[in-house]
């Protein structure tokens, strides 16, 4: 191998390794919103707010998602997933934890996708409970149809997030199926590992009146700190 032909080689590797291991991106601490625990209508209505809100406003640095949860209504993931893909703001999630059923398809649906090392991700198909439930035939036909449109919206978005097929998604999840961080990475429900340092989160810099209102709450807090301590040593 000639002399260009070793530098176009070591070039192509300093290409491969920089894609590879992209950092995320800073994020100011107010852009961050959490989804933690069972996502229900209720939590899908407040993360959506958060999110059109953050959306609304004139900056253009990325908004950051926290994820733990063992998921929950699969209409109500697929709301925030609707959200995510449509906002003018690029969107990162990071999967601490868990980031089981629906909650996995909220992180496969970030413009960039975290994941930290201990974290486990699982999938599968959509389950439906019938608590005292009655109906006729046609009523439960006419469900039936339904439940098969949902199930092939849930397999075209995991298609569209992680590059699979739809048929490919839809044999996998023939049954449960749980994901290590690298495993998730590699079926490409996230893009990165997590590393030391990597989770940037920035402090807003005050405007000068949260600075000054931020600088007196500071004061009268020491104040009344310093008399408990004297009223205290004065009953003692």
């Amino acid at each position: 191998m000639n002399k260009i032909g070793i530098v176009v080689f070591f070039i192509f590797l300093l290409f491969i390794r920089t894609s590879g291991w992209a950092d995320m991106p800073e994020i100011d601490r107010d852009n961050w919103i959490s989804i933690s625990g069972e996502i229900d209508e209720a939590k899908a209505d407040e993360t959506i707010t958060a999110l059109m809100n953050l959306d609304s406003e004139p900056e253009t640095s990325p908004v950051g998602i926290r994820i733990s949860s063992p998921g929950g209504s699969l209409m109500s993931v697929m709301a925030i997933c609707d959200v995510i893909k449509n906002m003018r703001r690029s969107v990162v999630t990071v999967a601490l934890g868990e980031a089981i059923s629906g909650a996995a398809l909220i992180l496969s649906s970030g413009d960039e996708r975290f994941i930290g090392d201990y974290t486990m991700v699982m999938l599968h198909q959509p389950t439906i409970i019938l608590d005292n439930w009655s109906s006729s035939f046609e009523d439960f036909r006419q469900l039936s149809g339904a439940l098969s449109k949902i199930e092939d919206k849930m397999y075209s978005l995991l298609a569209e997030n992680t590059g699979k097929t739809k048929e490919e998604i839809r044999k996998m999840l023939q049954s449960e199926v749980w994901f290590t961080a690298q495993e998730a990475i590699e079926f490409g429900l996230a893009d990165e590992l997590l590393s030391k340092g990597g989770l940037k989160v920035k402090k807003r810099p005050l405007a000068p009146e949260e600075k000054e209102k931020e600088e007196k709450e500071e004061g009268s807090s020491s104040v009344q700190t310093n008399t408990n301590l004297r009223l205290f040593f004065w009953k003692g």
